[in-house]
Order: C-alpha cells, then sequence, then structure tokens
C-alpha cells in the first residue's frame, strides 16, 4: 500500500483520481498495482480527507471497466500470439488461459462474474472471454455487476475503518485466500464426482 500511497503525496484532488485510473490500466497490463489494493487505498485516502469517496467510487468503477474490457480486446484480437509478447506472457499464461477456457466453457459468461472475486484467475478469464468470443456485452454485464460489489465494498471498508487500514488489509487478503481456497475445493470436488460418475458407469 506504501508504494501507491506515495504517488499520491502532495498531489491534488484532480491528480489523486487520474492516478487511480493510470494504476488500474496498469495493473490491468502486469504492473504490481492489484486492484483491489488500489480501492483499499482509494478508500484510505477518502478517509484522510484528500478526495471525494463518491467520486473516488466512481472514477475507480469505471477504470475498473475500461482495463477489464482491454484485457477482453486483448484476447479477441491478439489471442495465442500474447503468449510470445515479453511481460504479458507473464500476466496469462498459457496453463492459466487453458484453465479459463475450461471453465468459461462450462459454466457461460456467468463466471465472469465469478473470476472477480479470485485473485490470480480473473485476468486470464476476461482474456479468454475475448479469446473464445463471449460477446461483449455479456461479458462487460457480468463484470459491471461484480464491480458493483467489490468495489464500493473495498472502498467503504477502507473509508471507515481508515485508523486500523493495516488490519483492513490484512482481513481482505485473508479473505481473498478464503475464497481462493474455496474455488480449488469445489473445483476439486466437482472433478472427483466426474471421475466416480464416469468409473461407475464403465
Amino acid at each position: 500500500m506504501e508504494q501507491i500511497l506515495s504517488f499520491f503525496n502532495n498531489a491534488s484532488a484532480l491528480h489523486i483520481y487520474c492516478m487511480i485510473v493510470l494504476l488500474l490500466m496498469a495493473g490491468s497490463v502486469g504492473f504490481p498495482f492489484p486492484e483491489d489494493l488500489i480501492f483499499l487505498t482509494t478508500g484510505y485516502v477518502a478517509y484522510k480527507g484528500f478526495i471525494d469517496p463518491s467520486i473516488g467510487l466512481l472514477v475507480g468503477f469505471i477504470a475498473v471497466l475500461l482495463g477489464d474490457s482491454f484485457i477482453y480486446f486483448l484476447g479477441k484480437h491478439l489471442g495465442p500470439k500474447i503468449f510470445s509478447i515479453p511481460f504479458l506472457n507473464r500476466v496469462i499464461t498459457k496453463e492459466l488461459e487453458q484453465k479459463a477456457e475450461k471453465l468459461l466453457l462450462k459454466h457461460g459468461s456467468k463466471f465472469v462474474f465469478i473470476s472477480k472475486f479470485i485473485v490470480g484467475l480473473r485476468y486470464s478469464v476476461f482474456f479468454t472471454s475475448g479469446l473464445v468470443s463471449i460477446g461483449y456485452s455479456r461479458f462487460i454485464l457480468f463484470d459491471a455487476l461484480a464491480s458493483c460489489i467489490s468495489v464500493p465494498t473495498l472502498i467503504f471498508i477502507a473509508y471507515t475503518n481508515g485508523k486500523n487500514i493495516d488490519n483492513v488489509i490484512s482481513s481482505v487478503k485473508h479473505v481473498e485466500y478464503a475464497l481462493v481456497a474455496i474455488f480449488v475445493l469445489i473445483a476439486g470436488l466437482l472433478l472427483a464426482k466426474k471421475y466416480f460418475k464416469k468409473t461407475a458407469s464403465i
């Protein structure tokens, strides 16, 4: 968080709003600025009185949709070529792309909504959504619905608990890890069920 806050030092409210947009866009292409941490920082600087929380929320919401849309159109227009592009191929690996494709083909565009809450998988899902030609209108609908939950929640938590921001960040990370663990567990159970069902039919 200190790294992101350093961008906001001695900056005007307008500059902070611009930096929120730039950091979210940079994070979407692999720079070390996780969107969850950016929204927590947004809430924190609003708590400090540097920006208006409502404007920060609106700016962050629009910016994250732009960043996610950029990843979608990379998938649509670049496709597998991305795996030969330095830097980008560290954000979206072939293994994650293959996993995302299976999940999207199985669950459809609604998995875009779910992936928004799974750290480490969301960008691969957004990229693959463009690659497998999920319609952009459906992609942005589910992405926006998920962002309507994640963006206000993260900003509100940091804004109302600014005095304990370190504990807030730690708690959010634990929740994210728990969600990943739950996702892995569910995926494992579904695979096991499919395996035993196939074995029983032989």
